[in-house]
């Protein structure tokens, strides 16, 4: 089975699609490739964002009330 990075190379079917700045996507789903420094750093800044959900968590919730 080819891997999904080698089928859009290749021009092979897939669900999946490539943005001109190489990252790959499926519907509203962006893919990371496997790389341990790079899932760190991405992890590292979604968790700084005020506007992260963890599920059975209201920090959304009270991160967006202070601006009512």
């Amino acid at each position: 089975m080819l891997k999904v990075g080698s089928k859009l190379k290749s021009g092979s079917e897939t669900l999946f699609r490539m943005e001109d700045d190489g990252i790959v996507v499926l519907g509203r789903h962006m893919y990371v490739p496997d790389n341990k420094v790079f899932k760190q750093k991405l992890l590292q800044e979604a968790h700084k964002s005020k506007f992260t959900l963890h599920p059975g968590n209201t920090k959304m919730y009270q991160d967006l009330k202070q601006y009512n």
